[in-house]
C-alpha cells in the first residue's frame, strides 16, 4: 500500500518592495537548494521543496530575467525585478481555484515550451560556434599550406637563377682567361690525424657501477661467495703456479663432478676459463656441470661458445664438438625448443658415425 503527503500550501510568506524591485521571503525549514524547484515567469512564482509548496500569481509582471534566488537555512528569498517602477497595493491578485488551476496548467506549458526553444537555440549556437571555428582553422591551415609552397616556389626560382647567373659568370672568366696563365688554387690542407685513447675500468666483480650505500652489502656478498668456494672445496687465490696448470684443472674438476661436488666443478672449470679462454674444453666440461646444476641457459651459452672455438672443423675436435652439440642439445630439450634440440643430436650423430 502506498501512502502520498498532502501538499502544504505555504501562506505565511512576508514581502516588501520598492520603485523598482520586490522580495518574497518564504519560510521553508532545513531546506535543501539540490532538491528545490522552483518557477518564475513575468506573471507567476512556484517555489516546491518535498510537500511544501509555494503558489502565487502578482499582480502585475516582473522581468523573468532578472530574477535572484537566494536559499536560506530556514528560508527562500526571492529577489523580483519590476517591469514597470512603482508602489503595487498588494502581491498577489485575487483569482477562483478553477482560475488558478488552469493558469498555473498553462503557465507551465508555456514555460516547458519556453525552456525547450532555449535549449535547442543554445545547442544550435554551440553548433554555429564550432562549425565556425572548424572554418576558421581550415582556413588557417590552407593559408599555411599556401604560405609554404609559395615559399618553396620563391627559394626554388631564386636559387635557379643564382645558378644561372653563376654559369654565366663562369663563362665570361674562361673566355677571358683563355691565353693567361691559370692560377693553381692553394691545396687544401689534410684532416687532422686521428688518434686512439686508451682506458681501462677498475676490476670489479658487480656488473653494476659502484655506490658507498650498497658497499657494505656487496663486501658481505662476496664473504659469503668466498666462504662457498672454501665450502665447494676450490678457492682460486690459494692455488700455487703448478696448480693454475690446465691439465690440473681438467683433473680437478672432473674429479669434483665424478663426486657430484658440482659447485666445485664449476669454480673450477669457471677458473680454467678465466686464465685460458681460448680452450674450449674448458667451456664444454662447464656446459655438462651447468646441465647438471639445470641452468639449461648457462649449459647451452657454454656450449655455443666451445663450438665457435672448434673452427675449423677438422678430424681432431669431432668427438669434442659431438660432445657439445649433445649437451646444447639436452639443454635446448629441457627449455623445451624441440627444433634446436632435434638439430643439435642430428649434428652429434653425424659426427659420430
Amino acid at each position: 500500500m502506498y501512502y502520498f503527503e498532502m501538499p502544504i500550501f505555504i501562506r505565511d510568506y512576508t514581502w516588501k518592495q520598492t520603485d523598482s524591485a520586490i522580495v518574497i521571503n518564504v519560510p521553508i525549514k532545513n531546506v535543501r537548494s539540490s532538491k528545490l524547484y522552483f518557477v518564475v515567469t513575468n506573471e507567476f512564482v512556484k517555489i516546491n521543496y518535498e510537500s511544501f509548496i509555494f503558489e502565487l500569481f502578482l499582480c502585475k509582471n516582473v522581468v523573468e530575467t532578472k530574477t535572484k534566488c537566494i536559499v536560506r537555512s530556514n528560508e527562500v528569498v526571492l529577489e523580483l525585478q519590476k517591469a514597470e517602477p512603482g508602489i503595487w497595493e498588494s502581491l498577489g491578485r485575487p483569482l477562483q481555484q478553477q482560475e488558478i488551476v488552469e493558469k498555473v496548467e498553462q503557465v507551465l506549458a508555456n514555460k516547458r515550451e519556453h525552456d525547450t526553444a532555449q535549449t535547442k537555440m543554445r545547442k544550435d549556437k554551440k553548433e554555429e560556434v564550432t562549425r565556425y571555428l572548424k572554418d576558421e582553422m581550415m582556413n588557417i591551415h590552407i593559408k599555411e599550406k599556401e604560405s609554404i609552397q609559395q615559399f618553396k616556389k620563391d627559394t626554388m626560382t631564386a636559387t635557379v637563377k643564382e645558378i644561372v647567373s653563376w654559369e654565366n659568370n663562369l663563362k665570361g672568366k674562361q673566355t677571358a682567361t683563355c691565353n693567361t696563365k691559370v692560377v693553381i688554387p692553394p691545396s687544401i690542407p689534410f684532416p687532422r690525424k686521428c688518434n686512439t685513447i686508451n682506458f681501462s675500468f677498475t676490476p670489479r666483480a658487480f656488473p653494476t657501477p659502484k655506490r658507498e650505500s650498497k658497499s657494505e652489502e656487496e663486501k658481505e656478498w662476496l664473504e659469503k661467495e668466498a666462504e662457498a668456494r672454501r665450502c665447494s672445496g676450490f678457492v682460486a687465490e690459494e692455488l700455487s703456479e703448478e696448480e693454475k696448470d690446465p691439465k690440473w684443472l681438467l683433473s680437478k674438476g672432473e674429479s669434483f663432478m665424478k663426486h657430484e661436488n658440482y659447485l666445485g666443478a664449476a669454480n673450477v672449470f669457471a677458473f680454467g676459463i678465466q686464465s685460458k679462454p681460448k680452450m674450449p674444453i674448458f667451456y664444454i666440461r662447464l656446459a655438462a656441470v651447468n646441465l647438471k646444476l639445470k641452468r639449461y641457459y648457462k649449459a647451452a651459452e657454454c656450449s655455443t661458445k666451445a663450438l665457435d672455438l672448434l673452427q675449423p672443423v677438422v678430424q681432431k675436435n669431432k668427438t669434442m664438438r659431438a660432445e657439445a652439440f649433445n649437451i646444447r642439445g639436452e639443454s635446448f630439450r629441457n627449455m623445451e625448443e624441440t627444433a634446436l634440440s632435434e638439430s643439435d643430436f642430428n649434428n652429434a650423430k653425424l659426427l659420430l658415425k
